[in-house]
């Protein structure tokens, strides 16, 4: 848990808090949506409901902050959790076997500090680890090697390179080579083992996404940051872009045809990306967009799967009423970090302005108002 001073010191550099550092209590105009999704939806996926969300605003609009918040409040109700962030360095869509490799390597435990499924299974219960490949009715190999994993690690520490072996099936890491022949040979291990490849990609990624109900978790919650963000650097390949929003569409039906019961998976993402999908992929665009997204006569629906920010925020972003809320809460987070009275004061008196200046800007409103708020509250602290 990190400090009132280093909350205000990582908002003032990026906008948005770390993960679980009072995201709940700074997120303005999301009280009644939080609320839904931990009184409504979040129950409904742990008693083996699945959840699909599309969440669209432009940069800087509080995406990343409102998936920090369902993140939090999942937590809070004993999911596990996953919030990857895409890009051009970690495009999870590239290929099943690379959102495979992005989910394993960002899974969260509630209150556990330790990230990724190699230390998922390790805190698993010995009751826990016994009834993982009895429980699973999905990829045999996959079973076994976490049932191998949790076992030995769990025992105390491994030879290295057993150790590195499971680990790098498990986490789908390439760098490390692996031979089955030698893997083999270590007594008493389950067969067959294996690793993701292109042949069995889906019903590997269908048992990662599984596994966490499986281990005695509320189920798993998926958070997809700026989803589509690594084909917006220049003009991809039309065939690479097919093929990215190809892969995204078969983890859309997975969910929407009932096939990973106790999950949830949240898409943020910038306007154009659905608008892009109807040019390059019709496909998933049929599946996601809103017929009268567009028609702004039409009142607001929050529940439908492809929302806009805006209609999840109670007051909107568009009000002064937003900012001077939120500027009251950072504020706050000032006077609990040590900022001098003075300092509080004078910014309590810039707050309005700052409010009106914000308001209007169409990209980075939030994340910039919270930026100049902050960095004006450590100016003197």
């Amino acid at each position: 848990m990190h400090s009132a001073r280093d909350i205000l010191q990582q908002l003032a550099a990026y906008g948005t808090p770390s993960s679980g550092d009072q995201v709940l209590e700074l997120s303005v105009g999301l009280e009644s949506f939080i609320k839904r999704w931990k009184g409504e939806i979040l129950p409904f996926v742990q008693n083996g409901g699945a959840e699909l969300k599309f969440i669209e605003g432009p940069y800087g609009r509080g995406k990343t902050h409102c998936l920090l918040a369902m993140q939090a409040a999942a937590a809070e109700m004993g999911f596990a959790t996953c919030l990857v962030d895409c890009g051009m360095e970690q495009p999870p869509f590239a290929s099943l076997s690379e959102t495979y490799r992005a989910v394993a390597r960002n899974l969260t435990a509630p209150k556990h500090e330790s990230r990724g499924l190699a230390a998922m299974l390790k805190a698993a219960s010995d009751d826990e680890v016994r009834a993982l490949h009895e429980k699973s009715r999905e990829h045999l190999a996959f079973a076994n090697l976490c049932s191998e994993y949790a076992k030995r690690a769990k025992a105390g520490p491994m030879q290295h390179e057993l150790a590195g072996n499971l680990r790098a099936l498990l986490m789908h890491d390439t760098g490390w080579p692996v031979t089955f022949r030698e893997l083999y040979r270590t007594p008493g291990i389950r067969r067959p083992l294996g690793r993701i490849g292109k042949r069995n990609a889906s019903s590997w990624l269908r048992s990662l996404l599984l596994l966490p109900k499986r281990l005695g978790y509320a189920g798993l919650v998926v958070l997809f940051d700026e989803t589509g963000a690594d084909l917006h650097q220049g003009r991809s390949a039309v065939r690479r872009v097919r093929e990215h929003l190809a892969h995204l569409r078969q983890l859309v039906d997975q969910i929407a045809t009932g096939g990973l019961p106790g999950v949830a998976v949240v898409y943020a993402s910038t306007p154009d990306f659905v608008r892009n999908a109807a040019d390059d992929y019709p496909a998933l665009h049929q599946r996601v967009a809103r017929v009268s997204a567009d028609d702004e006569s039409l009142p607001s629906n929050p529940r439908a799967v492809w929302c806009g920010l805006d209609e999840l925020t109670v007051p909107s972003s568009h009000t002064n009423e937003f900012f001077l809320l939120l500027g009251q809460r950072l504020i706050d987070v000032g006077r609990e970090a040590g900022v001098a009275s003075s300092q509080l004061s004078a910014v309590s008196r810039l707050l309005p302005t700052l409010a009106t200046q914000h308001n209007t800007l169409v990209q980075g409103a939030v994340r910039e108002f919270v930026k100049t708020l902050c960095s004006h509250l450590l100016c003197q602290a």
